[in-house]
């Protein structure tokens, strides 16, 4: 499993995370900068259940869809917000779960990561939800729209995904249908709000979106 490939190869995975944030030193090095004297930035969101069961299992939602605020003024659109995980890959999972003997024991981890970044970028339970700390720290103040992290909780359900699929790598038949159905589904989804017309949006001046606010003034 993965787990067991890292806790084999700690040296091996030291040695590409550290290579990773040399590559990425570029592009971090100008993002602190520019960022490093806003002041912060308290967009705390907090997704109905609705929302969040749109978000992550609605194939159908598009591009005039709005995550509305409280006050009922549109508040993020679908490239914020949306994370679709299909109920086809939910259902393998469930079934290999239900099957497959070890199964639950070799993603639970995996299954409680993915559950915890969903969790922060929700909103859901703001007393509790560690976003509430995020958005006071130094430098990642201005990392506001939490449900940008649902990235994260997407790459781990991927890899509980892929774990599910090996199940069935025994039947080549059962095995090559799955996935055929899953990579049309996702290019289905992924591609079809593509061929909607844009939404209107009002353009903003070029200058406003390299303004700094600075603290000292």
């Amino acid at each position: 499993s993965v787990i067991q490939v890292i806790r084999k190869n700690p040296g091996t995975l030291a040695t590409i995370f550290l290579g990773a944030l040399l590559l990425s030193v570029p592009k971090i090095l100008p993002v602190l900068y520019s960022i490093s004297d806003r002041l912060p930035n308290l967009d705390y969101f907090e997704m109905s259940p609705s929302l969040l069961v749109r978000a992550l299992f609605d194939p159908t939602v598009s591009l005039f869809d709005f995550a509305y605020h409280p006050n009922g003024q549109p508040h993020w659109r679908l490239h914020e917000f949306g994370c679709y995980l299909s109920w086809l890959a939910v259902a393998i999972i469930v079934f290999s779960t239900i099957k497959t003997r070890g199964f639950f024991r070799k993603i639970v981890y995996l299954g409680a990561v993915s559950l915890f970044w969903f969790w922060v970028g929700s909103g859901l339970f703001p007393a509790l939800n560690p976003w509430r700390l995020v958005e006071k720290l130094p430098l990642l103040s201005n990392a506001h729209v939490q449900s940008r992290v649902f990235v994260i909780g997407f790459l781990f359900f991927t890899l509980i995904l892929t774990l599910a699929l090996d199940s069935f790598a025994h039947k080549r038949a059962v095995f090559a249908l799955l996935a055929l159905a899953l990579v049309t589904e996702a290019f289905w989804v992924r591609n079809r709000p593509m061929f909607e017309p844009p939404p209107a949006i009002e353009p903003l001046p070029s200058y406003r979106l390299i303004q700094r606010t600075r603290i000292d003034r």
